[in-house]
């Protein structure tokens, strides 16, 4: 895959870091020191990315060697250098990482303590076999290279879900019995059985690639490590009538009972260093909801960015649609990553982050409630009618928004979730507050400084300029 490329303190293939608003302050947590100070060596998948973004500057204030894991250099990765300049700590990027690509990762992952794999597609239009591909493929990868190459020093690998893999659809997907505003919400062993390759697909994506790795690392490690409720179990799929009469998953023998056991068998098989025997390190799992806040790079890529950027900038028609969901900042979603492969209790865990219940329309009001901020956007000033959104579905498919899409979520409040082991987290590990203290950053906090940002890094207009 050729040689790393090293940002070191010396400066060398350091760029000027930006003003400190678009790279701000980070205190990293006494758990986070300890953890990754001193150089500790840490690998992370898809860094260019928006949640990576802030994983990598986290665990570089916090003093790591982050291998920067990216499929090339250019311009998705080379605000990693910024990064780099303005954190402190080491970074080596690592180009020619491909998800589908066997053995690409060998290298960055090869001595490695911690390795966060946080790669996958957030694209809501992409085909479901695509994205099923990507992501379950991508794992598959990267875990199995875990399982090659990191004998020797691999305590953790953290697995970046999502609240998908707990669910297709509010309300809930078994007839109300979880989820929405009067049901339970939604916890660790709850699973999202319903969606499959050609209803929500992007769901369905995220819950075979998470069952995909507890699966895996069960078999690796000789059902040694630890795996939460529901992550062995098969699949129910086929959707039934709740799935508007979708065919049941057709995921290839990667997600049959057997697929990661044998892949598991054969990455043990080709370990390096004469290591024998089951893998000794453990999974975490982050389970984010809809993450919002402030991007640490000007790509305009990310999926969170189009649609907030297009709320800013009066698309959408001047209108928002009424859709409601989880919420979370993209901050505190670094910061339980970074906790959750320093704290030995976060191993076999599924942790939710999704603090916030939340809907178009709340990010407007949010921006609306910061005058310095209204007068520099143009905000829809009404929410959609839903007969004229379903008669615009075969358009609004193309974006990812199909008739059924519609149908299941628009006008329909967001299901509350249990945060509670990653809020314990946050607590115990010093990162977030003690006593009454909120453990999470506050919404409008998240959506004003989020569309600060935007205007900042100029992928938002000033309107009043």
């Amino acid at each position: 895959m050729g040689s790393p490329t090293t940002a070191a303190q010396d400066g060398t293939r350091t760029a000027a870091p930006p003003p400190l608003l678009l790279l701000p302050d980070i205190a990293p947590t006494e758990a986070e020191r300890r953890a990754y100070g001193g150089g500790a060596v840490v690998a992370v998948t898809g860094a260019g990315g928006y949640v990576a973004s802030h994983l990598v500057a986290r665990l570089l204030a916090a003093g790591a060697t982050v291998r920067a894991c990216v499929r090339s250099e250019g311009a998705a990765s080379s605000h990693l250098l910024e990064l780099a300049a303005r954190y402190g700590g080491a970074l080596e990027l690592h180009a020619g990482c491909d998800l589908l690509v066997p053995g690409s990762f060998d290298a960055a992952l090869r001595g490695a303590r911690v390795v966060f794999h946080t790669a996958s597609p957030f694209q809501m239009a992409a085909r479901g076999q695509d994205l099923l591909r990507a992501a379950v493929g991508g794992t598959r990868n990267v875990l199995s290279a875990c399982a090659r190459v990191g004998a020797a020093s691999l305590e953790r690998v953290v697995l970046t879900s999502s609240v998908a893999a707990l669910h297709a659809f509010v309300p809930a997907d078994r007839a109300g019995e979880s989820g929405g505003p009067s049901g339970r919400p939604y916890t660790p062993a709850d699973w999202n059985d319903v969606a499959t390759t050609s209803f929500f697909p992007y769901e369905h994506s995220k819950a075979a690639a998470e069952r995909w790795a507890w699966r895996f690392v069960h078999a690796a490690s000789g059902g040694k490590a630890p795996v939460p409720p529901g992550a062995l179990e098969r699949a129910a799929g086929g959707g039934g009538a709740g799935a508007a009469g979708a065919a049941p998953a057709d995921d290839g023998d990667d997600d049959d009972e057997s697929g990661p056991a044998r892949t598991a068998a054969a990455a043990l098989s080709a370990r390096e260093g004469g290591a024998s025997g089951e893998i000794a390190w453990t999974l975490s799992v982050v389970n984010p909801a809809f993450v919002l806040g402030p991007p640490l790079s000007s790509r305009a890529d990310g999926e969170s960015t189009n649609i907030v950027c297009k709320l800013l900038q009066g698309g959408m028609l001047g209108a928002w649609p009424d859709v409601h969901f989880g919420a979370c900042d993209v901050r505190d979603v670094a910061l339980v990553h970074a906790l959750a492969g320093a704290a030995a209790a976060a191993a076999g865990k599924r942790l939710i982050v999704a603090p916030h219940r939340a809907s178009f329309g709340e990010i407007v009001g949010a921006v609306k409630r910061d005058p310095r901020l209204l007068a520099r956007v143009r905000l829809p000033r009404r929410a959609a009618f839903y007969a004229p959104m379903l008669a615009l579905s075969p358009l609004l498919a193309l974006v990812g928004l199909p008739a059924y899409r519609l149908r299941r979520t628009y006008g329909v409040p967001a299901a509350t979730y249990d945060c509670a082991d990653a809020e314990a987290l946050l607590r115990r590990e010093g990162g977030g507050g003690g006593g009454s203290s909120p453990a999470w950053t506050p919404l409008d906090d998240t959506t004003q400084d989020m569309a600060r940002a935007l205007l900042a890094r100029g992928l938002v207009r000033d309107a009043s300029a």
